[in-house]
């Protein structure tokens, strides 16, 4: 113990003599205390938390690859999506979604949206039902068929002042009207 103590009392007293080697040991210190607390919040989100779904390992995420091509991964087109669905002996649900920028217009200032182009199997695959209206129906997914939304909590709250009436009003995404089916729940993603 008397070593221990010995050496701390050195190490200090070489610290206070050399202060430009004390403020790099203290730099190189904090950045690696930080480098090793942001790699862990990342890992955690991505691997060790789980997905905010019902059921979460029951997910499973299907794509498509083209290997000769050198391509990893492709977004799967909708006729294979529809042979998938028309096939499957092992899933509950399919689903399928896609990235989509929109244009929200009529009714006060346009506004760009980030959403998801989905098939109506995709909150049953998730789990999550909407707080108000109804959710998608396999009628909403054939071609021709009448153009549905259903709005994010949040959306519905700035853009439309929570209407409690929204649903079934028509919206237009894209310069096409498109009629509110429902609004997802709070903090939904």
């Amino acid at each position: 113990m008397a070593t221990l103590l010995r050496d701390i009392r050195l190490g200090i007293r070489i610290l206070l003599q050399r202060p430009g080697l004390t403020l790099a040991a203290i730099l190189c210190l904090g950045l690696g205390i930080g480098s090793t607390v942001t790699m862990f919040t990342m890992v955690n989100a991505a691997l060790i938390r789980p997905l905010p779904y019902e059921e979460p390992d029951r997910i499973v995420w299907i794509q498509e690859t083209g290997p000769k091509r050198g391509i990893n991964w492709l977004d799967v087109s909708y006729p294979n999506f529809r042979d998938w669905q028309e096939q499957n002996r092992s899933y509950v649900y399919l689903a399928a979604y896609r990235n989509s920028s929109m244009n929200l217009g009529g009714g006060g200032e346009p506004r760009r949206l980030e959403g998801f182009t989905t098939t109506a199997d995709i909150f049953r695959v998730l789990g999550v039902e909407p707080i108000m209206g109804r959710d998608f129906s396999p009628d909403d997914d054939i071609p021709g068929a009448e153009l549905v939304v259903m709005l994010s909590y949040r959306l519905w709250q700035i853009q439309f002042g929570a209407d409690p009436d929204i649903v079934g009003t028509s919206v237009t995404l894209q310069g096409d009207p498109h009629t509110v089916i429902g609004v997802m729940p709070a903090g939904y993603q």
